[in-house]
């Protein structure tokens, strides 16, 4: 929970300096089951409203597709505000879309080893297609992770996949740990 608050605040911190990126959080679904928690954390998101767009809270398939209905009250209240969803380790092709955008559902992430074995063979090829056509029908958008060589970009961009992330796009920079230290002089 401290985590999310954290979050959030890093999130506020960012807007008021003029900077204007989206957040993707990843939550357990555990976490909305502590509902006094959730309910405070409702009324921090609404009363901070400006930073949903900023925002999407992201859910592993397995835990999203357990969630009870008092679960989706709070998806619902929280895409109600305005804060995207997002599915991540999505671990087959054969879902229902429509489903998941009713539950709130705006992005699904793939695995790009699992789609670029797929696409080895026609059956393979034909299925993510239809699973493409399939969320791209409900509104849902296709986030291809772990790309990370260009034989694998190559093979997914056919899919119109509509974002990618992965090593291949450049390596994560937390806290200036990859760039080039200063000598400092004494």
């Amino acid at each position: 929970h401290l985590l999310l608050l954290h979050a959030m605040d890093a999130i506020r911190n960012d807007a008021r300096r003029g900077q204007s990126m989206g957040y993707f959080i990843n939550v357990a679904a555990k976490s909305l089951t502590d509902t006094l928690f959730m309910s405070d954390f409702l009324e921090f998101v609404r009363s901070h409203r400006d930073l949903c767009r900023r925002v999407v809270f992201e859910f592993q398939y397995d835990d999203f597709m357990g969630i009870t209905p008092a679960q989706q009250k709070i998806i619902d209240g929280l895409t109600h505000l305005g804060c995207f969803i997002s599915i991540d380790n999505v671990s087959h092709l054969h879902i229902n879309a429509d489903a998941m955008a009713e539950s709130g559902v705006n992005f699904l992430k793939f695995d790009a080893k699992k789609l670029v074995e797929l696409c080895k063979s026609d059956e393979g090829t034909l299925q993510v297609s239809r699973m493409k056509s399939s969320i791209d029908r409900a509104g849902i958008q296709l986030i291809v992770e772990k790309i990370e060589n260009n034989f694998a970009l190559k093979e997914l961009l056919d899919f119109e996949i509509d974002y990618g992330e992965g090593f291949l796009f450049g390596k994560p920079d937390v806290e200036v740990a990859y760039r080039r230290k200063r000598k400092v002089a004494a």
